[in-house]
């Protein structure tokens, strides 16, 4: 049946794609997608209400009609009348990597069935005519004749016929009802979070409509942000294999180590050399001395990283010591696997870090501090072959007294270049230095000229500072 005329009609139907927006934003929470962008911009745009990318780098474009006209069904025909060929033709021809789909309540057999023998089909475009298309009635024939027409293609030509299978493989048809579509949206966000549904459902919806989100990309961080501001709480059980809900939970173990001194957080010289190199996806190891602001470094930069919306894992190896091999380890801090493919998998086109700091503890905390720090290594190698296939790289920041980086052999043969010039991995060093007697002066006050040369220089230690 059509919809009531008029802008209950147009209601309806936004309802309609509200909706799913909502279960394709729970894939990607779920990680079952990389991102979504609603009303994408430029060639994207065309025949897109939803762009959907998948951890392979697949787009799919989504087009999402509530009904036809007053038709029960969708027939090829009226899939060209209404322009939807000719977009997917658009699309499809951009790349081998785009797909196309219509979402609709409503039936599509045709594009169903044609789909099906273009996936089940032997590689041969006459076979596929022949016996996969002609054999099967003059109707059935027609369609797809009427298909090849609104795609441009003259279907008597293999080349022609070897084309129309590609476009149908990578065209997809996906029928929801509006009830199917409500209950699978009820129990993903049962599955996803433990507030309330209805608070939950009714703040994607105010995303949607009121968070001026249209033609940007939505990933499972950006989500995150979203629901933690506004006390929505995610929910998550022991093994459970999402992602991002424990790269927050472990990043926030690591966070709320740090104490500030009583006058807050203290920018330094050598913060802004760490940001830098983070700014330039670079890899580097921050050293000092014992109680002189190394963890002051990495604040600064988890802190950088949050405000440009940049991924991160930071770990403590004093509390989380590597052991095994690095999928073991990441199993144990809650992960599917390593933590450097747990990042990857959530950052994507986007630079990422991995903080690993109390690296020097890895000798005392320990009997085998061998195992350790060759999980150490194998980390290492994994983030630079990952970088590899990647843009933007991710960066890795080792934190480390400098007595132990300069005299223990085994942290010292981390950091070694490979013989292999093509796999050399250069690491920057930023060295943490005491304060400035202007910084002690400032945080003492008045009773700064009252001390002895000797006090003075100790509270250059920002350690003994804090105390």
């Amino acid at each position: 049946m059509p919809l009531e005329t008029g802008g209950r009609a147009d209601k309806a139907g936004n309802r309609y794609e509200i909706k799913c927006i909502i279960y394709e934003l729970l894939k990607v929470i779920r990680e079952k997608n990389y991102s979504v962008v609603i009303e994408a911009l430029g060639d994207d745009e065309e025949g897109t209400d939803i762009l959907v990318t998948s951890f392979d780098g697949v787009k799919e474009h989504q087009q999402c009609k509530a009904r036809n006209a007053s038709k029960e069904c969708w027939s090829i025909s009226d899939l060209n009348s209404r322009g939807i060929l000719n977009n997917w033709k658009r699309q499809l021809d951009r790349g081998e990597n785009r797909h196309v789909a219509l979402v609709s309540p409503i039936g599509c057999s045709y594009i169903v069935d044609l789909h099906d023998r273009a996936m089940n089909t032997n590689g041969n475009p006459r076979d596929f005519y022949v016996y996969q298309i002609k054999q099967n009635g003059e109707k059935f024939c027609k369609s797809y004749e009427q298909f090849c027409m609104g795609m441009g293609i003259n279907c008597t030509e293999d080349s022609a016929i070897a084309k129309s299978i590609d476009y149908l493989q990578r065209i997809n048809f996906k029928q929801f009802s509006e009830f199917a579509l409500r209950e699978s949206i009820s129990q993903g966000i049962e599955f996803c979070f433990c507030s309330d549904k209805e608070a939950v459902f009714d703040s994607f919806v105010s995303l949607i409509i009121d968070g001026d989100i249209c033609g940007k990309e939505i990933t499972v961080s950006f989500l995150i942000d979203y629901f933690e501001k506004h006390n929505i709480l995610f929910r998550l059980w022991d093994r459970d294999i999402r992602i991002a809900p424990q790269v927050s939970s472990v990043n926030k173990e690591y966070r709320n180590s740090f104490k500030p001194l009583k006058e807050g957080f203290i920018e330094r010289v050598e913060f802004e050399r760490c940001i830098d190199a983070i700014k330039k996806e670079q890899s580097f190891i921050i050293s000092g001395n014992a109680g002189s602001g190394k963890s002051g470094c990495t604040e600064a930069i988890l802190n950088y990283c949050e405000k440009e919306n940049i991924p991160y894992i930071a770990i403590k190896l004093d509390r989380r010591i590597p052991h095994g091999n690095c999928e073991l380890w990441g199993r144990d801090l809650g992960f599917p696997g390593s933590i450097s493919y747990a990042l990857n998998a959530i950052s994507k086109d986007r630079s990422a870090v991995i903080v690993l700091d109390q690296l020097d503890a890895l000798r005392w905390t320990q009997a085998n501090s061998s195992e350790a720090l060759s999980v150490c290594m194998e980390l290492i190698k994994q983030v630079r072959y990952i970088n590899y296939g990647r843009k933007k790289k991710i960066s890795v920041v080792f934190v480390c007294r400098e007595y132990d980086l300069n005299n223990d052999s085994n942290i010292r043969s981390l950091f070694k270049e490979e013989s292999d010039s093509n796999h050399q991995e250069e690491w920057k060093k930023i060295i943490v230095n005491n304060f400035d007697e202007d910084i002690v002066k400032r945080v003492v006050g008045e009773q700064y000229d009252q001390l002895t040369l000797k006090t003075r220089c100790l509270l250059q230690i920002p350690s003994n500072l804090y105390i």
